[in-house]
């Protein structure tokens, strides 16, 4: 599907409660390599809709609702072992060589790390539990929004 504000192609399977999307924005050609980075951005509708009907009281500023997403997940956070991996770079970006060889890897890496890895990581998410525990652990709390966010339950 055309993302029409961005102009990426977008894959997007949607749900009940959302939708689900990838797209590959930065594909970046140097003269010896080819870097791209791969995020699946998954939208909760219900979650979502409260902070769009709340952003001018609690001063969030929306520009482009339909591009808010209630989180997401990446080769790194997937597989974190990528970091020592070959194909990345460190910084977020996997790296290939442009050659016949290194070029004919990237199928094999992207299945790997996509279907393998990001997919079954993005799907142990539907339980709420989880999800809560993967926002929770990534989020710095401090004492000034420990009441506002409810710190001991769901964000």
């Amino acid at each position: 599907m055309l993302d029409n504000e961005n102009v990426y192609n977008k894959c997007i399977k949607y749900y009940d409660w959302g939708y689900d999307y990838c797209f590959l924005p930065h594909v970046r050609f140097q003269p010896e390599h080819i870097l791209f980075s791969l995020t699946v951005h998954r939208r909760i509708d219900f979650i979502e809709k409260i902070w769009q009907e709340w952003s001018k009281l609690i001063n969030v500023n929306i520009e482009d609702p339909n591009d808010i997403t209630t989180f997401y997940i990446t080769e790194k956070n997937a597989f974190p072992e990528m970091l020592t991996e070959k194909y990345y770079d460190g910084y977020g970006s996997f790296v290939f060589e442009i050659s016949e060889v290194r070029l004919s890897d990237i199928e094999n890496v992207f299945d790997f790390c996509f279907n393998q890895k990001i997919i079954p990581k993005l799907y142990s998410y539907n339980n709420l539990n989880n999800l809560n525990h993967f926002i929770n652990n990534h989020f710095q709390f401090s004492e000034d929004i420990h009441g506002f966010l409810n710190y001991n339950g769901l964000i």
